[in-house]
């Protein structure tokens, strides 16, 4: 069953202006990503990333860490059928961007966000390895 509730609909433009229909993307009842619509005819796939940079603790006692959850998702522009799913999952444990409190990384907040900066940058590399296992 899919939830309407999070229909996401994404409308890139042409450089004269005008509206490319693409398809939209509804998640299931097991959080997966799913393509229905027009056959987008701009190209052979359609690649929906979706990820969640924050910083995060695992209990009152345990430090806040760097965390990146979320998924790659590519569909078939045609069908719109799931040909990839990768999620994506990382965490850095003890690095200059660990704090104790919540008060610590407002505190430091610049520098909380570029380690924030930091882990998105670090997941392309992933990604670029993840989108080349799928190479014929």
């Amino acid at each position: 069953m899919i939830d309407a509730t999070h229909v996401e609909t994404l409308e890139p433009r042409c450089d004269h202006g005008a509206q490319r229909p693409l398809p939209t993307f509804l998640r299931d009842d097991h959080n997966h990503w799913h393509a229905s619509g027009p056959v987008y005819r701009e190209s052979d796939a359609v690649l929906v990333i979706y990820v969640s940079p924050a910083y995060s603790s695992s209990g009152p006692m345990s430090a806040y860490t760097r965390l990146i959850i979320g998924e790659i998702d590519m569909f078939t522009g045609d069908t719109h059928e799931a040909v990839f799913r990768q999620p994506v999952h990382w965490m850095k444990a003890i690095d200059p961007y660990t704090y104790h409190f919540m008060d610590a990384i407002v505190a430091d907040l610049p520098h909380a966000i570029s380690g924030l900066d930091e882990s998105m940058m670090a997941q392309v590399d992933v990604f670029d390895k993840s989108l080349g296992s799928i190479q014929p």
